[in-house]
């Protein structure tokens, strides 16, 4: 009796501790997620206008390359009184300026320069009003500024013709005449929603 009973704490022992094992590797896998080894998304120089706010897409990595959602991300501005950043990546121009705006989860980092610019109030054509030749061509010149008047360069321009058949415009704002009529130009400051027109009367040739 002894001996069966000795047998049967041995055989309750090692189910225990089996059951033990299988618990803890259960635990382990639930409490140990892959950490985030990269972040992706942001580019080297990015910018906002004043009083605006822009958002930073990113994506946390695992070591081999997987992508991992539901992580923490700490976000935080270098000169905050220049461009803020929220918990979700919102980035905010306070101040004309550039902050530098780091993501960070578990030991991966990603980094990117946030230039704070001024928001453009008017783009103005010139000559806001032209007679040009069926066949002839001219450039148009584009000032660009802010509130207070101040020029502003490096804005992207798209430019456009109401009515192509008329009057054609190519993508750094040279006109040509197509045929005798009316056409009306804009400029369009695409990253500010701002627009400047000038009419072109398309005449008949002498």
């Amino acid at each position: 009796m002894l001996v069966l009973r000795a047998s049967r704490v041995r055989s309750l022992t090692t189910a225990m501790a089996v059951i033990g094992s299988f618990f803890l590797a259960g635990c382990k896998v639930a409490d140990d997620p892959p950490k985030v080894a990269s972040i992706i998304g942001l580019n080297a120089t990015d910018s906002v206008r004043l009083g605006k706010t822009i958002n930073l897409q990113v994506e946390a990595r695992d070591a081999a390359g997987n992508k991992l959602t539901g992580r923490k991300l700490d976000w935080s501005s270098f000169n905050p009184q220049v461009a803020t950043v929220d918990a979700n990546g919102n980035v905010t121009g306070v101040l004309l300026g550039s902050s530098l705006i780091t993501v960070r989860a578990d030991a991966a980092v990603a980094q990117t320069t946030v230039l704070v610019q001024p928001l453009v109030a008017s783009v103005v054509l010139s000559p806001s009003s032209q007679s040009l030749p069926v066949g002839s061509s001219r450039a148009l010149t584009v000032a660009v500024s802010d509130k207070d008047g101040r020029a502003i360069q490096g804005r992207v321009i798209i430019f456009s013709s109401s009515n192509p058949a008329i009057a054609t415009v190519t993508s750094t704002g040279t006109i040509a005449g197509i045929s005798v009529g009316r056409a009306v130009i804009s400029a369009f400051a695409a990253q500010d929603q701002v627009t400047g027109t000038a009419t072109v009367d398309v005449v008949q040739v002498p």
